[in-house]
């Protein structure tokens, strides 16, 4: 049985509203039950990782997970607790030299042991890559529209008019 810190984040207020922290709740709490895992902490944050290298709560909700009381940090999917590959490998990193676990509920993994290790690495890079591919349609997409004739019937609107055939 380990004592772990639990971390839920979400990217804005509306998120907040609607089940996404319940949902990462339930399923940590539903995890560290089966697993017989003890939560001595659960930090829940309201704010984008976008763009940012550090966030305050995460930071807090590290540090206690790498105090006596805490045997490791346990998280309900990997995209809440880094944007990036880099951030990620850092805090498993971190976690890892002090002698603690990161799990990752949705994945049912647990870097404690050199396969849980690679595996998360590799996710990880993965993740990067789907963020990327995300954004690179996103800018496509918004060339796209740029280079579309404005429509002047709708001001602020722009739209391609395609007759039927």
């Amino acid at each position: 049985m380990a004592k772990l810190v639990a971390y839920a984040r979400v990217s804005t207020d509306p998120q907040r509203e609607n089940t996404s922290l319940s949902w990462q709740r339930e399923r940590i709490e539903a995890y560290c039950k089966f697993a017989g895992h003890e939560l001595v902490s659960f930090v829940e944050e309201v704010e984008s990782a976008s763009g940012k290298t550090r966030r305050p709560l995460l930071d807090a909700a590290l540090k206690k997970a790498q105090s006596a009381e805490a045997d490791g940090f346990i998280c309900a999917k990997l995209d809440r607790l880094a944007p990036n590959t880099k951030q990620g490998l850092d805090i498993a990193t971190d976690l890892r030299q002090g002698g603690k676990q990161l799990v990752i509920v949705d994945l049912n993994l647990d870097t404690s042991t050199p396969i849980g290790q690679c595996i998360y690495t590799v996710l990880l890079s993965f993740a990067q890559l789907e963020r990327d591919t995300i954004v690179e349609r996103i800018m496509a997409g918004k060339e796209k529209v740029r280079s579309l004739p404005a429509s002047s019937d709708r001001p602020g609107v722009q739209y391609l008019w395609l007759p039927h055939h």
